[in-house]
């Protein structure tokens, strides 16, 4: 491993990861030479982080999981730990966690986001800090900074909202409460005793 200059350099880049230990590091590259190489969604299938679903027409199928089982094992360890010491991972697995999905389900949800990280560490070659999780030239750690935009453009929407229409939710409500949509009382401009 320390011989070919190649794997030193792609060792160095994924030991930089928190949770990423020796084992774990020449386990993916003995055994995921593609890493680097793939998108995000051809190697989590590869590994076998995403689930694929066999149907046909009206007939329910099942889900299967394949891929590499050693691949697996190694970033399920490393997921594990790596949410101890990485905020973003931290912070993904507890979001899952919290609306009391299976502890199962969010390890190998943060598995996979590791391995997407992963991946875009040894294809960009760099090695990995807070702020290259940060950065909008990465395409691959883009999709860490939807939820927070999406969650923003949500909490904007509803303030313009709750600006437009008062503290009450719709314009049904506020007729509802006697008020027109000016914030007078009754229908366009009458008074209530009128």
């Amino acid at each position: 491993m320390r011989g070919s200059p190649v794997w030193r350099k792609k060792e160095d880049l994924l030991a930089s990861v928190p949770g990423i230990g020796p084992t774990i590091t020449r386990t993916l590259l003995a055994e995921l030479p593609e890493l680097g190489t793939l998108d995000r969604r051809k190697i989590a299938a590869l590994v076998g982080l995403a689930p694929w679903t066999r149907q046909s027409g009206q007939r329910p199928g099942k889900s299967f999981i394949g891929g590499r089982a050693s691949v697996r094992a190694v970033l399920f360890m490393g997921a594990t730990v790596a949410t101890r010491y990485d905020p973003v991972l931290k912070a993904f697995r507890e979001k899952l966690a919290a609306p009391r999905k299976p502890k199962l389900l969010a390890i190998i949800a943060t598995a996979r986001k590791l391995l997407v990280i992963l991946n875009a560490i040894v294809r960009d070659a760099k090695r990995w800090t807070l702020k290259t999780l940060d950065c909008k030239d990465s395409r691959s750690l883009r999709h860490t900074r939807r939820p927070l935009a999406k969650a923003n453009r949500r909490k904007a929407t509803y303030l313009s909202r709750k600006a437009h229409m008062g503290s009450f939710g719709s314009r049904a409500s506020l007729f509802a409460h006697g008020l027109n949509s000016e914030g007078g009382f009754g229908i366009q401009g009458l008074s209530p005793l009128a």
